[in-house]
């Protein structure tokens, strides 16, 4: 293949990372993609319910001066 046909160069020179190319490779990257995502929704529902309670009962997260 050419440069034109293949796209974007795909190699790993000037790269601390090897590029990822087989199916078994991409479904971990996936996986992990996906779970660090879960985690983010998690943190952030806890966040947003200890948001909604500290408004109800009057508080805030700034320090008193």
């Amino acid at each position: 293949m050419s440069v034109e046909e293949y796209g974007v160069y795909k190699g790993s020179a000037g790269s601390a990372v090897k590029p990822v190319t087989s199916s078994v490779g991409l479904f971990v990257v996936s996986r992990v993609i996906s779970v660090f995502a879960g985690i983010s929704a998690c943190a952030f529902a806890r966040e947003y319910k200890a948001s909604k309670l500290r408004k109800v009962r009057g508080m805030t997260l700034e320090r008193p001066e």
